[in-house]
């Protein structure tokens, strides 16, 4: 789980793990509703990750892209000619 939880620090990475979990849970006719949003779609629990962690994953990404494009505007105004 350490690998993929970081791996999704990236946005396209964590964009096609949250894509992944919920075409996994549409093949089984499941769908995601609220009440298995932190339950992983495959048998036998092998799967720690779930789609909630996938989302939050990708909502921290979204917060570190914003603050970092927040920093770069910051102080590229500061030094511009």
């Amino acid at each position: 789980m350490h690998i993929i939880f970081f791996q999704n620090v990236f946005m396209s990475t964590a964009f096609s793990s949250c894509t992944l979990y919920l075409t996994r849970y549409e093949q089984q006719s499941i769908g995601l509703k609220w009440s298995n949003l932190w339950e992983s779609p495959l048998a036998g629990g092998d799967d720690q990750m779930d789609f909630g962690v996938s989302l939050m994953c990708l909502l921290a990404d979204a917060v570190i892209y914003f603050a970092v494009g927040c920093a770069v505007v910051y102080f590229r105004r500061e030094h511009s000619i």
